[in-house]
Order: C-alpha cells, then structure tokens, then sequence
C-alpha cells in the first residue's frame, strides 16, 4: 500500500472513531438527561456507538462485502466491545465522582 493510501485509511479511521465518540456522548447525555441508572445510560450509548462504528467501517473503510461470517470473529468483537464497554462505565463514574462533568454540558 502506498503512503498516500495508509494516510487516507488512518484519516478515515480517525474520522469514523471520532463520529462514533460523539454519537457516544451525545447519546449518553440525552440518557443521563433523562435520570436514567449510569448502568444503563452508558453501556447502552457504547453499544450503539460501537455498532455503528462497525457499520460505517464496513460501509466505508473495508473492501466491499468483508462482513464476518465466522462465529469466532463475531464473539471476539462481542468480547472486545463489552471489555472496553466496562472500562468505559469505570471512567465515567470516575469522571462523575470527581465532578468533572459539571465542567461538560450534556
């Protein structure tokens, strides 16, 4: 691959991250909004968001047709997306019990 390709591919993964993290947040705001547990409001916003930056990757980065189709591949995801799911209810109640969130409006 040239350099000009692998720039473009670290571009759009960037880009495809960064939309997923506001659809996270932004979904997260409108639950916490809503007094909803941070039980629910945070992994349910992760979730989403990791769906959807599934889906624009296979949409946009990788070649046409590269969905999995092994149930291995599948469950790996699954697995990754709820570790990181709790790492991320992990620091947002970090970033609630030190207030940080009074500095963010949602």
């Amino acid at each position: 691959m040239p350099i000009k390709s692998h720039a473009h591919s670290v571009f759009i993964v960037s880009f495809i991250g960064f939309f997923a993290a506001c659809v996270n947040w932004s979904i997260f705001g409108m639950l916490h909004s809503l007094d909803l547990s941070m039980h629910i409001s945070v992994p349910v916003a992760y979730i989403v968001a990791a769906i959807l930056n599934y889906l624009l990757c296979i949409m946009v980065l990788f070649r046409h047709q590269a969905r999995w189709d092994s149930i291995t591949e599948i469950l790996v995801y699954a697995v990754v997306v709820i570790s990181i799911c709790m790492i991320d209810l992990i620091c947002t109640k970090v970033c609630i019990r030190w207030d940080f969130l009074q500095y963010i409006q949602i």
